[in-house]
């Protein structure tokens, strides 16, 4: 149903409505969510006539052309979805009334109706942005609002966190929508009571076609009064800026004064951790290796978060002229000195101290370890002219950048002093100087053990396993038997390059195709996240990998679920045979018939970014036709967070 038509009512309130938006909104640039412009590095919108940027002025004409162009009436969708005010807005609205509830405007909206609509909003843009290829073609298929809101409600099922800020972050830049929030909750509000009780009405229309004249009589005169209470948009407009944002200052304030470091910090303050990544053989002798390969003389080394101080020590022995180790734990650099002065490799409190024991390990070269976060320490670093030439730092956390350590050493690798030191030098070479994420698929039938559980049935914690599943990412060694496609690369980083707003991953496109044999159907129930590291530099060069196919390490690797409960792929008429001939109801793929596409995205947490968020939309399409529109299977979203 559509509630902002314009087609054949000549309501005076609804033209009040319309002319008042008009008036007040004409300093806005307001983008229709159909005309959403893609990134500016997507290229798959076949016809770039059709995806150019289109604006109005006001906010009634960018929702009219929402409604007339793509059947899409984003108050009608928001009356829909939006949790109900603790102040109902009465069914019977007179002039006074709404006057009235207009004034109260505080009371009826509360946070969270505030937070669904910005998150509402920002997941209709992605929706389109995802699907501009297809969109383009067809608007009216692919924004519908039952579409759209199913979509947004699943997306929000797993959202139970309340520090969770699923779609709080923009979609598009300098969105005018977005300083209208409050405005739309109010118009949604006000329009709700009269679209349930519009909705009853039809359902009884269709039960009892006796009386349908005479309730058809009330679906009108409903439609008449939800068009009247929508005059609260344009009323609403006369607020200032100020107000209207209110909601948001409130948040971005939540934000700045959330204290998301001390936790990280402390957690590498215990040595357990430390003794984990030192058995790490792998990572530590790959480690060893590549500054073993690696011309140390006459070079500055800043190793930045040294924890127990091994890669210092080592670069020390490799001939660093000095070595710079930098901790925000102040037990671990007390524990650093103690295990230098124990190798005979003294410690010094400034570059060029002559200390007459510094021979007693052989090596000539000089060690400091400072506390601090590195960020905080670059001026001290630079004012005592130390400019390093290399930076070393195992900074990779589960799925590569979880902990989000990395924006810590680009900022060493980009702090001006080092840059601009000995007549703009070259940056500091970066140790590793390589990553590359990998995504790959897997089987996984751990669930079906809740079917007989020492001859009891545990459907109940089945279901809630895989709730758990399919919300949270799990860190776990996934065993190479269990991989059932190839491993393909999301991204790709040169480390002496890679800018801080190039670690949000958004929408990457992948395609998994089985490993099967021909004929052959492969069941696929999570997807797999590892990473591999190389150090570039050196002769000769070194690298190491997270993978199944690898040693294990202590990063194992991080699993996203698709369909735990076989959900999707029973209501799509997917299903499995076991040796015993009984069916089952899972995603499969086959060599040459069909293959697991989507668009991968991984971004930091808005309110603790050293957190993860996840979001995979993917299809299984069947590549037996060779038409241009390949024929969807199935399709899904995964929704995960990798964090506390």
């Amino acid at each position: 149903m559509s509630t902002c038509n314009d087609d054949s009512d000549d309501d005076a309130s609804h033209d009040e409505c319309n002319d008042d938006m008009g008036e007040t909104d004409e300093y806005r640039n307001f983008i229709p969510i159909c005309c959403t412009p893609p990134l500016p590095s997507d290229t798959t919108t076949p016809n770039p006539s059709k995806s150019t940027t289109k604006s109005f002025a006001t906010l009634k004409e960018a929702l009219q052309y929402d409604v007339q162009h793509a059947k899409f009436d984003l108050v009608a969708a928001l009356a829909h979805i939006l949790p109900a005010s603790k102040n109902d807005v009465s069914d019977d609205v007179s002039e006074s009334d709404e006057e009235e509830d207009i004034a109260d405007e505080d009371d009826l909206i509360n946070d969270a109706q505030f937070h669904t609509t910005l998150r509402f909003l920002n997941y209709a843009r992605e929706h389109v942005r995802i699907h501009s290829a297809e969109y383009a073609d067809a608007p009216a298929e692919f924004l519908q609002n039952p579409r759209v809101e199913q979509m947004f409600t699943s997306a929000m099922e797993f959202s139970e966190k309340e520090s969770d800020d699923l779609y709080l972050s923009p979609t598009l830049e300098n969105d005018a929508f977005l300083m209208s929030v409050e405005d739309l909750v109010t118009a949604a509000l006000h329009v709700q009571p009269f679209l349930e009780e519009t909705i009853e009405v039809e359902e009884e229309v269709e039960a009892e076609g006796e009386q349908a004249a005479g309730l058809k009589e009330q679906i009108a005169l409903l439609h008449s009064q939800l068009r009247t209470a929508k005059t609260c948009i344009a009323r609403l407009t006369n607020s200032t800026e100020s107000e209207t944002n209110t909601a948001a200052t409130n948040l971005v304030n939540k934000l700045h004064a959330i204290d998301n470091d001390t936790y990280y910090f402390d957690s590498y303050s215990t040595f357990h951790i430390h003794e984990i990544m030192l058995r790490d053989s792998v990572r530590t002798q790959s480690y060893a290796s590549a500054i073993g390969a690696m011309d140390m003389r006459n070079k500055v080394v800043l190793d930045v978060g040294c924890g127990t101080g091994i890669l210092s020590l080592l670069c020390v022995k490799q001939g660093a002229k000095l070595v710079v180790g930098v901790d925000n734990s102040e037990p671990m650099i007390l524990a650093a000195k103690a295990v230098a002065r124990e190798n005979g490799i003294a410690v010094v409190s400034e570059p060029g101290v002559n200390i007459s024991s510094s021979s007693a390990s052989g090596h000539s070269g000089e060690l400091m370890y400072v506390c601090g976060k590195i960020e905080n320490l670059l001026p001290q670093l630079a004012s005592q002219n130390i400019f390093p030439d290399i930076i070393i730092s195992e900074w990779m956390g589960y799925a590569l950048l979880y902990e989000s350590m990395l924006p810590s050493v680009l900022s060493a690798r980009d702090n001006p002093a080092f840059a601009n030191h000995n007549n703009l030098k070259a940056k500091p070479k970066m140790m590793p100087s390589r990553s590359v994420l990998f995504l790959e698929g897997a089987s996984d039938d751990r669930l079906s053990f809740w079917n007989d559980v020492y001859g009891f049935q545990m459907s109940t914690l089945q279901h809630s396993l895989a709730l758990e599943y399919a919300s949270d990412a799990v860190v776990e060694t996934v065993p190479s038997t269990a991989i059932v496609t190839d491993r393909v690369a999301l991204l790709d980083m040169d480390l002496d390059t890679i800018q801080d707003v190039d670690l949000d991953l958004t929408t990457i496109p992948f395609v998994l195709t089985s490993c099967g044999g021909e004929g052959v159907k492969v069941r696929l129930d999570k997807l797999v996240v590892s990473f591999d590291i190389g150090f570039e530099s050196g002769d000769p060069k070194v690298e190491f990998s997270t993978g199944c196919q690898s040693t294990t390490t202590h990063w194992k690797q991080t699993t996203l679920w698709l369909d735990p409960m076989g959900t999707i792929a029973k209501t799509n008429g997917m299903k499995t045979t076991d040796n015993n001939d009984t069916v089952d109801h899972h995603l499969s793929i086959e060599t040459n018939k069909s293959e697991f596409q989507g668009r991968f995205t991984m971004k930091r947490n808005r309110l603790n970014p050293r957190e993860m968020d996840f979001e995979i939309l993917w299809e299984i399409v069947d590549v037996t036709n060779t038409e241009h529109n390949k024929r969807v299977l199935c399709d899904g979203c995964i929704r995960s967070k990798l964090g506390s």
